[in-house]
């Protein structure tokens, strides 16, 4: 049985990217909710979503491997070229913190 490893990668990544949105969401929604005191401090309350992030970014990196796999297997370039930036997508966005481009 052959495995598409880079699809497999591709999947992953998406997956991961819906969450990471997902939780960025809900930092900003908090951060609207937030009275003028509070989110002047808000940065350190995003912090206790860091493990949350943390762990995305850890499943990045196991994207990462599976894409570098499918690329030893030969498959299409095109799409491992896809997982493996959709990967480091994953891998890079969580410590950027996308809530701040939504306010």
């Amino acid at each position: 049985m052959k495995h598409n490893w880079s699809l497999y990668s591709i999947l992953l990544s998406t997956l991961l990217i819906f969450m990471l949105l997902t939780v960025e969401w809900s930092i900003f929604m908090k951060f609207l909710a937030a009275p003028g005191k509070t989110d002047a401090l808000f940065g350190i309350t995003g912090f206790s979503f860091s493990p949350i992030r943390f762990i995305l970014s850890l499943g990045g990196l196991v994207a990462f491997v599976i894409a570098i796999r499918g690329g030893r297997r030969k498959e299409a370039k095109q799409q491992v070229n896809l997982a493996m930036l959709m990967s480091l997508l994953v891998l890079i966005a969580p410590f950027i913190g996308m809530w701040d481009f939504l306010v």
